[in-house]
């Protein structure tokens, strides 16, 4: 198997389409709209920063550089390994940037080499005008010392969370630090509009301005007057349909195997596993609660496993950390029911992935074939499963067609949990 492992593939549900048709037959097909207003105050709730709801990443960086009066050779310092939309509206301003290196904990901006960059340019009297640090795949940037260093040389931040909504840095949300802020709702993010973005401030001021800006900076009068160069920047209010119906969802999926008894397991393999299958868990749920609730709905989707159904030899701890999703999934749906938050799991058998491929090629090296072969003939209906399966059924759980369901788990095993006789 040699598939793509996509970064944030989308998904869309019935939620999704249900806007979408709305927005239609209300007519709200432009710019702006009570889904865009809608959308600005999910975010806003979730981040407690003024919003703007704009068409792209890119754009909310380039408003911020144009509110932050950057113009023709300004310096600003910006990280190596990024993708190219946190630099082109540098360009776009005719400033110069210029590029901090990485270090090897996040990959993200290093503080040693921002100071050093800083320095060096004030020395020949072209002090930087902003920083702008990325929060590359969701990892936080070490934003303690990039704050120290912005408030030493009086250097604002434009914080690029574009891949970082639900990341948290220290138990503070990314997308809440510096002057400004940025996400995107492009197609591979975390949350997806198809295209767009958002740019974030605690100034009001800002994002009013901000705003003023992105919709062709039209002056208040009767008839078409500019005293400003403005911008067909803002979103969508179809697009922002799509975006507040991806609000309300969040899928535990991630988790590691592991083989061993419990007298073979490592007390450090135990806890690894623990901290990823179990801790990861609670902290996602944790982390999404106070946005669902402050949105009036949600609904928690939990990957279990048919190892918390059945006894499956020398999974020790993986068993454990399966069970003990399937009881965490019990208590969210029961202490959250009554604030319209549901919470479900689902317990898959083998689901044939590039993760099941290269663990049978780590711990079965020589036998791929006849390990692969045995893995899928344990399922009654004579093969594994594929993502698509579970993701569909996932998306079912997720949809207002579910809305009658919580606390329940929904093994999709091929047989194996009541057939394997």
């Amino acid at each position: 198997m040699n598939k793509k492992i996509w970064l944030s593939s989308p998904h869309i549900g019935t939620n999704e389409f249900n806007n979408i048709t709305k927005a239609f037959e209300t007519n709200w097909i432009a710019p702006l709209g009570p889904f865009v207003d809608e959308f600005e105050n999910k975010i806003s709730k979730y981040t407690n920063r003024n919003v703007a709801a704009l068409n792209s990443g890119t754009s909310s960086i380039h408003l911020a550089l144009i509110l932050l009066g950057i113009k023709k050779d300004d310096i600003v310092l910006c990280q190596t390994f990024t993708f190219s939309a946190t630099v082109n509206p540098i360009i776009y301003q005719n400033a110069t940037p210029v590029f901090i290196d990485s270090e090897n904990h996040t990959w993200n901006m290093c503080p040693n080499a921002l100071e050093d960059a800083i320095n060096k340019y004030i020395q020949i009297g072209k002090k930087p005008k902003a920083i702008i640090p990325v929060h590359l795949y969701g990892m936080p940037a070490k934003m303690n010392e990039i704050i120290i260093l912005s408030e030493k040389f009086d250097i604002p931040i434009i914080e690029d969370a574009a891949e970082a909504l639900g990341s948290k840095y220290f138990d503070i949300p990314c997308g809440t630090f510096g002057k400004m802020s940025i996400l995107s709702f492009n197609g591979n993010k975390i949350i997806t509009t198809s295209g767009g973005g958002a740019l974030l401030s605690n100034d009001a001021n800002v994002i009013k301005q901000a705003k003023f800006l992105a919709t062709q900076a039209r002056d208040p009068a009767p008839h078409y007057q500019h005293s400003q160069i403005g911008y067909n920047y803002r979103l969508s209010n179809v697009l922002a349909a799509i975006g507040v119906g991806q609000l309300d969802v969040l899928v535990n999926n991630a988790g590691v195997a592991h083989i061993g008894k419990a007298d073979t397991t490592p007390e450090a393999d135990f806890d690894r596993v623990m901290s990823i299958n179990v801790k990861g868990v609670y902290q996602c749920i944790a982390a999404a609660i106070p946005g669902f609730r402050a949105n009036g709905s949600g609904v928690i989707i939990n990957m279990a496993s048919i190892a918390a159904w059945v006894g499956l030899a020398d999974r020790f701890v993986y068993s454990t950390a399966k069970g003990a999703v399937m009881a965490m999934t019990l208590s969210v749906a029961k202490d959250y029911m009554h604030e319209n938050i549901r919470c479900n799991s689902i317990s898959p058998a083998r689901v044939h992935t590039p993760f099941v491929d290269g663990f049978i090629a780590k711990n079965y090296p020589g036998k791929e074939a006849e390990m692969f072969e045995k893995l899928s003939a344990s399922q009654p209906i004579g093969r594994m499963a594929q993502p698509e399966e579970v993701a569909a059924l996932a998306l079912y759980l997720a949809s207002d067609e579910a809305s009658f369901i919580t606390g329940c788990d929904y093994p999709i095993d091929g047989g194996f949990i009541k057939l394997n006789n």
